[in-house]
């Protein structure tokens, strides 16, 4: 599978997007973070397991690197109210690693894959 870092220059050339599920549970939340809810970046289309406080969870992760500065704003004031942890702490977290900060899951999530020849 080809390196996505090698690849993935602008928003307009990403390839893997994510739309919440409107059924979804935290749907609401994630509408108040995203600018568009169906139109979310990923950094992957294949779903990862991991280990979640609420159990092992499919997940996807969220390319935070693509957010516009209101967006990611957003999400460091949502991440750090829903988890109870001060605001510069997941902003540093994001920081460290802004393809694998935020897991999505995966039942919440319809994906899209744009140009499927680059990576199929």
């Amino acid at each position: 599978m080809t390196d996505i870092s090698a690849v993935m220059t602008s928003k307009d050339e990403h390839d893997f997007w994510a739309s919440i599920r409107e059924d979804s549970p935290r749907y609401a939340d994630w509408s108040n973070v995203f600018t568009n809810p169906s139109h979310v970046p990923l950094t992957s289309p294949v779903p990862e397991m991991v280990r979640l406080p609420i159990g092992p969870r499919r997940v996807l992760f969220l390319r935070c690197d693509m957010l516009s500065a209101a967006e990611h704003d957003r999400l460091v004031h949502h991440l750090a109210e829903r988890f109870n942890v001060p605001a510069s702490e997941v902003r540093d977290q994001l920081a460290d690693d802004p393809l694998k900060s935020v897991p999505l899951l995966d039942e919440d999530l319809y994906v899209a894959v744009y140009h499927p020849q680059r990576w199929f």
